[in-house]
């Protein structure tokens, strides 16, 4: 996950509420992002001459980081989400600054009055890859794969939150039943973590079915080589797009190359030199060259979740002090590592919460600014004296806590940059890098001080996962925290689904969650790519995934 990208899905276990909508255009905002939105900033000056060739049906992704795996129910990475968006339909979709639900695999949709059971109609005339029809038999069967411990899913299983089963009512509709009242629920089915899969090749392809993935999307997998590549075919069959494209049929693109370029200047280069059509990840010394190129666009794209942040570990010394913790956040500038790492390409944080996100709370924008002298004080003040080579000492222990860093995930400088801030004030960060996926397991047993996360979501509920004191020893709660009040209102906030209600509850928990210096907030998160001019037709998903399938060459 790195960006936890481990966390798409909300890990989650809820109790409680109520609410009735019907139809295609159901929830429309109901459970939804904040009214926000997302950012989308299309930079150009091309014209329709620009290098590509309006014959050509190829598109070359250059993509940052590899995928675990290929299936959306074992899947922890954003990176993996990218890639098999083109290749799974969702049941539902929400695009990139709206909050409105939009009909998929699923036409229509009915909420019981308490929450805990949805009722979907389903589209006819759908076709897995392999020829198995799509129906509601086909949902039932993803959605208890989920749950079924052997599948070991990640992501997915969180974002099915308290479900208790299906029931198939005809071929083309389906009853989910929740344990108790599940308000994300419409929201998340706009996630390919839940799409449907073929149960078919489930069968045949067992746990490899992560490298042979089956969906009823516009493109299929042809290859699939680790660390390198994922190549993508246009599926022949294809012709129940949603309606929100306006056409039908086969993808305008007959394959697409994913690349597995990791290596920032190489992936930049690849650009420059057509090896790639489009970049992900784009470094922000780089955004205001491509957007003066007249060859290039530049996309910006806000993004709902949780933005980067420090997680702090509550129960080991020395950051199981509440005043070492808050004369952290007030000894880091965020604003600075901004401004010197990402030219304002990226924003400070300051929240658990992204601004686009339902519930986001911009009143603790100014909890935490940096102070150094009241860093200074709070270390004083907690017995922390400063000793030989100003480094900070406490009945003879070294103020040295340790940051185990995600090696190859893009936050080394930012490292620094926190280690410096904190050098200022007589503490002695350590630090350490460890790679995915062992280094989960080590956040989640707790060796560290400081853990590093962010987490691509479009509901607040992602707060449980993060938060809620039963993700601490499989979840994604590195921070070791647990604090009763908390707990219950992030079980509350899943479980109400009027949206006002909602945005007060995980206020309240945000608030709580900053007084006790949980995290530091660093910077927001966006998608930033750029892509040959001549390409046109990309879309996006609320939490900002390229949708491919109406890109085409001018």
């Amino acid at each position: 996950m790195t960006h936890s990208q481990l966390g798409e899905g909300a890990l989650w276990r809820p109790v409680s509420r109520r609410s009735v909508l019907r139809g295609g255009t159901g929830l429309a905002g109901v459970f939804m992002l904040g009214s926000t939105g997302a950012l989308l900033e299309a930079c150009s000056n091309a014209s329709n001459s620009s290098s590509g060739s309006p014959a050509k049906k190829t598109l070359t992704y250059g993509a940052w980081q590899a995928p675990d795996t290929l299936d959306p129910a074992t899947t922890g990475l954003a990176a993996t989400s990218r890639i098999i968006t083109q290749v799974f339909d969702t049941l539902l979709y929400q695009l990139a600054g709206e909050t409105k639900l939009l009909p998929g695999l699923a036409t229509s949709w009915e909420v019981s009055p308490d929450a805990k059971l949805y009722t979907l109609k389903l589209r006819t005339g759908v076709k897995f890859h392999d020829g198995t029809p799509f129906d509601a038999k086909a949902v039932q069967f993803t959605f208890d794969r989920i749950v079924n411990p052997q599948t070991k899913a990640l992501s997915a299983l969180g974002a099915l939150g308290p479900y208790s089963h299906s029931t198939v009512v005809d071929d083309h509709t389906i009853q989910i039943a929740f344990d108790s009242p599940y308000a994300p629920f419409l929201n998340v089915l706009s996630q390919v973590i839940l799409a449907p899969v073929s149960p078919t090749a489930v069968q045949k392809y067992g746990q490899d079915f992560g490298s042979h993935p089956v969906g009823t999307g516009p493109f299929m997998v042809k290859d699939y080589a680790q660390r390198d590549h994922v190549t993508l075919v246009r599926n022949p069959d294809y012709n129940w797009a949603p309606a929100f494209y306006g056409q039908n049929g086969p993808a305008a693109l007959e394959s697409i190359k994913w690349r597995i370029i990791p290596e920032d200047a190489t992936r930049m280069g690849t650009l420059q030199t057509g090896e790639a059509d489009v970049i992900e990840y784009l470094v922000p010394q780089s955004v205001a060259q491509f957007k003066s190129n007249s060859k290039y666009k530049v996309q910006l794209i806000d993004a709902p979740g949780s933005p980067r942040v420090i997680m702090i570990n509550v129960t080991k010394p020395p950051t199981d002090d509440l005043a070492v913790r808050q004369a952290m956040l007030y000894a880091v500038d965020q604003k600075t590592i901004v401004n010197v790492l990402f030219k304002d390409v990226y924003k400070p944080a300051s929240s658990p919460l992204e601004p686009p996100t339902l519930g986001y709370d911009a009143s603790i924008a100014n909890m935490y600014t940096a102070d150094p002298t009241k860093a200074a004080q709070l270390l004083d003040g907690a017995g922390w004296k400063m000793g030989s080579g100003g480094i900070r000492q406490k009945n003879g222990v070294a103020l040295k806590p340790l940051f185990i860093n995600i090696a190859n995930d893009q936050f080394d400088q930012i490292a620094q940059i926190v280690q410096a801030d904190l050098r200022k004030v007589g503490i002695d960060l350590q630090l350490q890098n460890e790679s995915e996926p062992t280094v989960f397991s080590t956040y989640n047993q707790g060796p560290q001080n400081f853990s590093e996360i962010f987490y691509w979501f479009n509901d607040p509920s992602l707060l449980y996962s993060l938060y809620h004191s039963s993700q601490i020893a499989h979840g994604f709660n590195w921070g070791h925290y647990s604090n009763p009040q908390v707990d219950e209102l992030l079980v509350r906030g899943g479980a109400t689904p009027d949206p006002a209600q909602r945005v007060t509850i995980y206020q309240q928990a945000q608030q709580q969650i900053m007084k006790d210096a949980v995290i530091m907030p660093i910077q927001s998160k966006r998608t930033v790519m750029a892509l040959n001019a001549s390409i046109d037709g990309m879309r996006f998903t609320s939490i900002t995934y390229p949708l491919l399938y109406a890109t085409k060459w001018k």
